[in-house]
């Protein structure tokens, strides 16, 4: 969907499947861990954006 507007447009997906992100085993987990592990997530995920992204973008 081009930014701004409401309309979609056919395009090509790339669907990029990482290996599990195993939480680690907490027996009382905090905000603070659910934090971390979604920090962590976040970076796997974005590192494998920025590597994959077309020059000119």
């Amino acid at each position: 969907m081009p930014k701004g507007r409401l309309r979609t447009e056919p395009a090509d997906v790339k669907l990029i499947i990482h290996d599990p992100i195993p939480p680690p085993a907490l027996v009382a987990p905090t905000v603070r861990d659910a934090k971390a592990l979604a920090e962590r997530a976040r970076g796997i995920v974005a590192s494998a954006v920025e590597t994959r992204q077309p020059t000119g973008v």
